[in-house]
């Protein structure tokens, strides 16, 4: 009987359980928020209700107060939150969390901070009477209790505000994660920028096939038993790289052709096919076409594909190809379109004729060249039969009831034979061919056949001249292929994140696993390649010819357009296969990027019911959408003063540009006379005869609270007077002794005047106490402060402060702040206009220095006396200096 109590208890809570996941599921995509919040209400007071009725522990009644706390929390928070952010909690909460909310204009919302102030005491009347209620109770209810923790948690599961948290987390996460200058000095740590090491006229030419979807796998004989009979037999007669894996971002034939031939993963601003509309392709990228190019060689691209589709023709144009042909180029003269044509465009068959005859017109040149193709007949879903297959019942593969295990068995015979075509020509000692599968096989008749096995790429490299016959284990990826290629041929050793794989050494080995596992990370500095334009002079859409011109270059339309507060643009295309639409992908944009969306009208707006080829211009920011227009006229022109105007941005952030001037620093003025720290103005004249014009002096407050250059009123104090005070001394002191002394420390009064008759010279303060009233007293002292002074913060907070006093430069010293590099690097994002950050030799030792550079924030280090400790930190970089006492400026 206990037994089956048991039983039955376990039933009912399995059956609760998918209850409430039902219900969340139901609730999360089915019903509206504001009902989701009410269910949830309803949820925790019904918890509230049952915890009265029985006993609870102390661990029951703590475990209690914090989960249904946190559940009103969160759901008040969120629902708060969403007047104002429009999607509950997000990232910019979260970012407000952490750095506060200061010159929110709370007074404007005080109904709604009365009415959270109210439902919070409200429950926490009820929750107390709850709590009371349950004391009276002598005996636990077991059931009762079960039931309560039961409702709370439903009301937690249903609660919006978990549920935002979770998503504006996993934002803030990966945009710190993969924004982070980490993720930057990672990527070219390991990205190599190719180039060629040998130019050897007696090189070979290159035969390069991409195979479609043709992966290793069929090769597997216990699953595949004679499918691929023929090209197993050139496997025996090739180099064959049996473990080349599909990383991310390269699982369809751009993808792969890309790693392929550029070492690079392929990641697109619209995601997957969808740059066709681009105007180059991954420009910035050196690729194995531009790296041949550069050698003499000629390089082709025939195929029966469509060009346009997903670029591909833009990547082979782009990147050092001579001729590109497909399915609109060929010559379709005497060909059937019943038989020599399939859904991707030219079969195989076809195909290979074409491409052999090329091969032969190219050899009897004399002259370098590489050919390259894409076969299609293995494409997903089913494949296709070539004419020259049909003909005979041999290419039906078993029983042939599987039409794409026809297709393989039929594109073994006709890559094999032009193979051999090729490896028995009188050019075949003179000729490399490379065979790859441009990725793994998608979704076809033969998947759940591939899933039993272990999916590998296809890549072999046969040279009829050689003996070399081999298979390497070594374990890559498609990103590994042109280098492989490239250092087979004895032209270059690494492409991109590409390594190659006849290197089986540690070092390589360590490589491609590393980059293997990283490349997903490197999204942002790969999209870099793309070399998206900034706006300089205008946007100008052709709507008659459906494309737009950013300046001189010329894009195709639909595009949703990204701009930055400095108009440097990120542009997405519409691709409709399986795809969200840009209009879907608007709502990913960041709060502060404004766009431009144009699309067709039922794209943007389902209501609309018109001509479905009316194009429409949506333009907003990333908060909200501003205004939709229907585009009737042939060309909208905006230039780039309009679209500031459009989007309303400030003055203050039109001139946010970092223009800090980088010169060296005379620490305390510079030595003089063998001495450091004495701030005089003697010390000034003789090292601004040293070609110095910066000088950083330490400025402390006197005990009548003026102003005077020394560092302390110790030890400092003592070395250049030669005895000790017991306390400050007043202006009028400090004068006296300063007249006895052999040099003369500066005031406000004597550096203004050094500073009016040297007018090229600038003073950087280092203030010993309160940094804000000092430099106020500089400003009322010294004429042109703003411009003739660089105070440097020691609190980052204080930089909108000092900026809104009128500096035009100013710099962050770090040897007072005990913040991490992660910290620091997040905090300068928000700082603005001209700034430079010092850091002391310790902290230059870290990443940090690198990661100010890459950022391209100005960088000072202190105080360095050595020169090639200095060379060491410059390292020839423009925007990074020293402080010293004694390395003049060249």
């Amino acid at each position: 009987m206990k037994i089956l109590s048991t039983r039955i208890f376990v039933e009912r809570v399995l059956i609760l359980y998918f209850m409430m996941v039902l219900l969340y599921y139901k609730c999360m995509y089915f019903l509206s928020n504001i009902v989701c919040v009410f269910i949830a209400i309803i949820f925790i007071f019904l918890s509230f209700y049952l915890y009265a009725k029985s006993l609870h522990s102390k661990v029951d009644l703590f475990s209690f107060l914090f989960v249904s706390s946190l559940s009103i929390f969160l759901l008040l928070a969120s629902n708060c939150i969403s007047y104002f952010t429009e999607d509950g909690i997000n990232e910019a909460t979260l970012y407000h969390l952490r750095y506060g909310f200061d010159g929110a204009g709370f007074s404007d919302y005080a109904a709604l901070i009365a009415f959270v102030v109210f439902v919070l005491m409200l429950f926490f009347i009820l929750l107390f009477l709850s709590v009371k209620k349950s004391l009276e109770n002598k005996s636990k209810n077991i059931f009762v209790i079960f039931l309560t923790y039961l409702f709370i948690l439903i009301s937690f599961i249903l609660n919006s505000g978990v549920n935002d948290v979770q998503n504006a987390l996993k934002i803030y996460l990966d945009n710190k994660k993969y924004s982070d200058p980490k993720v930057y000095n990672d990527f070219y740590k390991y990205y190599k920028e190719p180039k060629i090491f040998s130019e050897n006229k007696d090189q070979k030419n290159l035969v390069f096939i991409y195979a479609e979807s043709l992966e290793r796998t069929y090769f597997d004989e216990k699953i595949f038993p004679d499918l691929v009979t023929n090209l197993k037999k050139i496997e025996t007669e090739s180099i064959s790289f049996t473990n080349v894996a599909q990383v991310n971002n390269t699982g369809w034939t751009v993808g792969g052709m890309t790693a392929s031939l550029c070492g690079i993963p392929l990641f697109t601003s619209g995601g997957g096919n969808s740059m066709e509309g681009m105007d180059n392709f991954l420009s910035s990228a050196v690729c194995l076409g531009d790296l041949m190019k550069d050698v003499g060689y000629n390089l082709s691209y025939i195929a029966g594909a469509n060009l346009n589709f997903a670029g591909k023709g833009a990547l082979l144009r782009n990147h050092g190809f001579d001729s590109v042909y497909g399915f609109d180029d060929i010559d379709k003269e005497g060909l059937n379109i019943v038989d020599d044509f399939g859904g991707w465009g030219v079969h195989d068959d076809v195909l290979f004729d074409i491409l052999y005859e090329r091969f032969e017109e190219l050899s009897m040149t004399g002259k370098k060249f590489s050919l390259f193709t894409l076969t299609l007949d293995t494409h997903q879903p089913t494949g296709s039969i070539a004419k020259s297959c049909k003909s005979t019942s041999f290419f039906e593969y078993r029983d042939g009831k599987n039409q794409m295990l026809n297709a393989v068995k039929c594109s073994d015979y006709l890559i094999s034979n032009f193979i051999n075509r090729i490896a028995t020509s009188p050019y075949a000692d003179n000729t490399i061919i490379v065979l790859v599968s441009d990725h793994l096989a998608m979704k076809n008749t033969a998947s759940e056949l591939l899933d039993k096995g272990d999916r590998k790429n296809l890549f072999l490299i046969i040279d009829p001249s050689s003996n070399e016959r081999k298979k390497i284990s070594t374990k890559g990826s498609m990103l590994d292929v042109g280098s492989t290629v490239l250092s087979y041929m004895s032209l270059s050793n690494n492409l991109g994140l590409g390594r190659n794989l006849l290197d089986e050494s540690n070092e390589m080995n360590s490589d491609r696993n590393i980059i293997q596992e990283k490349s997903v990370q490197w999204r942002n500095p790969i999209l870099q390649f793309w070399n998206f334009p900034q706006v300089k002079n205008k946007i100008e859409f052709d709507i008659a010819n459906k494309q737009f011109f950013i300046d001189e270059r010329k894009f195709k339309l639909p595009a949703l357009i990204e701009l930055d507060e400095k108009l440097h643009t990120t542009i997405r295309f519409a691709h409709r296969h399986n795809q969200k639409s840009l209009f879907e992908k608007r709502k990913g944009i960041k709060k502060d990027t404004f766009f431009f969306l144009v699309d067709y009208c039922s794209e943007i707006d389902d209501s609309y019911v018109s001509n479905k080829k009316d194009l429409c211009l949506l333009r907003g920011n990333g908060r909200k959408n501003i205004e939709m227009n229907k585009l009737e006229q042939k060309k909208y022109i905006f230039s780039h003063d309009r679209i500031y105007d459009l989007f309303n941005v400030s003055e203050e952030k039109l001139n946010d540009i970092n223009k800090f001037e980088m010169k060296r620093v005379a620490h305390a003025g510079g030595s003089f006379g063998g001495m450091t720290y004495t701030n005089s103005i003697e010390a000034l004249n003789e090292n601004m005869a040293n070609n110095f014009s910066y000088f950083e002096i330490d400025f402390s407050f006197t005990k009548d609270r003026e102003l005077v250059c020394i560092h302390d009123w110790k030890n400092n104090f003592k070395n250049i007077f030669g005895f000790t005070i017991q306390e400050p001394l007043t202006l009028d002191e400090f004068y006296y002794f300063i007249e006895k002394n052999k040099f003369h420390n500066c005031t406000l009064k004597t550096l203004s005047k050094w500073l009016s008759d040297n007018p090229d010279t600038f003073i950087i303060t280092d203030v010993k106490g309160d940094n804000v009233q000092a430099l106020k007293k500089i400003i009322e002292t010294i004429p042109n402060a703003q411009e003739r002074v660089i105070p440097q913060i020691y609190d980052p907070n204080n930089f909108t402060k000092i900026k809104s006093m009128g500096f035009k430069n100013v710099i962050w010293t770090l040897y007072r702040y005990s913040g991490d590099n992660d910290e620091i690097m997040n905090i300068i994002k928000n700082f603005y206009g001209s700034f430079a950050v010092t850091i002391d030799e310790n902290r230059a030792k870290t990443s940090l220095l690198k990661e100010l550079q890459d950022s391209e924030v100005p960088v000072y280090v202190h105080t360095i006396n050595n020169q090639k400790t200095a060379d060491d930190f410059i390292s020839n970089n423009y925007k990074t200096e020293i402080y010293t006492d004694v390395l003049f400026p060249q």
